[in-house]
């Protein structure tokens, strides 16, 4: 049974160290419903600090015995990973009740942020999972209804309240035929499908790489390095050798992955960056080593003749025109290797951006309805008709009605009303009275235009 005196008085409580996300009454409240003693509550912000910092429940024994050591009553409870991931569990579940019923009482809108991840990682993350039978798009639609409906939020709610969609462009979630994104809008004909921006950009990039030959040569000079050294041990200790002959440090050569796994294509260009003189002098070594065949003699030629050219590396006039060196190693001409053209590559980039960035729907390209949405909605908001030095000098009487009408209209909020509050506001052009505005600046925020939030946790673990 839970020690109840110590419940009696508010102000203990007050003096106990709690998460920065729980508020007094959320945690008077949990600890009334918890029956946990109040120092068992301590270590449980203890927990939460270690969850915030993506540590394993395996590293609390050994938070608990520091804890110990300095003279702190651990309560009477039994102090295992088990028990820790109970507590979490409660906890949160309780939290989540919380919230949910705050969001149903003030008809609050929301948006669904949608990602996933086929990670069989072990590591403890922040993310609520749901675990699906299959991925079409009628198992995830059932799965986020399903799940949103325990906690009260029924159709009829969001009928009212859900304002939007967002996802990557998986033809599962944004397709244009039986996509989530077009199950959802079919039930909620007001929500906004949005495609991530985040994703826009990454698959304008990768059009682009698709698009300019020139950027090849180098992800085929780094295909023939990791197979060079990475299925060959001995290669690799001669590199090594190298290495350790001019008194640097390796730093290992891996592959070269698509934009999607950038972080990791960054830590090879580095590798190759850091080793260079390394790999001229085992390349320039092994060309002229007449212990080897033909063909791996014209191999490691090739590779040189790439990696020592100036058209491989990047160097600037000056340095070309004095004695084209790069970390003392001479470089050469190549005219096999293309060269990349400035503008051609920035006209590619502005040409992929404006076919992709205000795509709804797996597709690359923008369609019919993409336009009406972009007319409509996106050109209003970028003019931002609420900030004050968008408006013109002499502002006409209607200024921004037909805009606030459409705003009010998508998000389901009082169109009299707040047509009404934004006259004043332009009238008095005093800026306090924006908060009468606040409800719609909300609901035009809660609007996410990336779904990156669901991914830093899933891209930790897989990097």
């Amino acid at each position: 049974m839970p020690n109840t005196n110590l419940l009696s008085d508010e102000d203990d409580i007050v003096e106990v160290v709690k998460p920065d996300c729980w508020d007094l009454k959320q945690f008077i409240f949990l600890m009334s419903i918890d029956g946990y003693f109040l120092m068992e509550t301590i270590w449980a912000a203890k927990l939460h600090t270690t969850l915030q910092k993506i540590n394993v429940l395996t590293d609390m024994p050994k938070l608990t015995d520091i804890q110990t050591k300095n003279s702190l009553d651990m309560g009477r409870i039994l102090q295992s990973d088990k028990s820790y991931a109970n507590i979490i569990n409660h906890i949160t579940l309780e939290m989540k009740k919380i919230m949910c019923n705050d969001i149903v009482k003030n008809n609050r809108k929301i948006c669904i942020i949608l990602d996933e991840s086929t990670t069989l990682s072990q590591k403890t993350i922040k993310l609520c999972w749901s675990f699906l039978s299959n991925t079409s798009a009628d198992s995830i639609k059932h799965a986020i209804l399903s799940y949103l409906a325990i906690y009260g939020l029924i159709d009829h709610y969001l009928k009212n309240n859900l304002v939007a969609f967002v996802s990557d462009g998986a033809s599962a979630m944004l397709g244009r035929v039986s996509g989530v994104g077009i199950q959802l809008k079919n039930m909620y004909p007001k929500i906004i499908v949005w495609h991530c921006c985040n994703h826009h950009l990454e698959l304008a990039v990768s059009d682009i790489l698709k698009e300019i030959n020139a950027f090849n040569h180098f992800q085929f000079f780094n295909e023939k390095l990791y197979s060079l050294y990475h299925q060959s041990p001995k290669n690799s200790n001669e590199l090594k050798m190298c290495v350790g002959s001019l008194k640097q440090n390796l730093i290992e050569i891996g592959k070269i992955f698509t934009i999607r796994w950038v972080a990791s294509s960054e830590k090879t260009l580095k590798a190759v960056w850091n080793n260079f003189e390394s790999l001229n002098k085992h390349f320039s070594n092994f060309a002229i080593d007449n212990l080897r065949n033909s063909k791996e003699i014209s191999k490691y030629s090739g590779l040189l003749k790439i990696l020592a050219s100036v058209e491989f590396v990047k160097v600037n006039d000056a340095c070309a025109k004095e004695n084209a060196m790069f970390k003392n190693v001479k470089l050469a001409t190549n005219k096999s290797i293309p060269k990349i053209i400035s503008s051609q590559f920035f006209r590619s980039l502005a040409n992929n951006l404006r076919s992709r960035l205000f795509t709804t729907q797996a597709s690359h390209l923008s369609t019919v309805n993409d336009n009406q949405f972009k007319e409509k909605y996106i050109i209003q908001l970028l003019k931002d008709y609420l900030d004050m030095k968008n408006w013109p000098d002499d502002c006409d009487v209607l200024y921004g009605n037909e805009n606030i009408r459409r705003l009010t209209n998508q998000f389901q909020i009082d169109e009299v009303s707040f047509v009404r509050r934004f006259r004043v506001f332009i009238d008095t052009k005093n800026s306090s009275k924006i908060l009468d505005l606040k409800p719609l600046l909300n609901a035009i925020n809660t609007v996410a235009i990336s779904s990156s939030e669901c991914e830093p946790k899933i891209g930790v673990q897989n990097i």
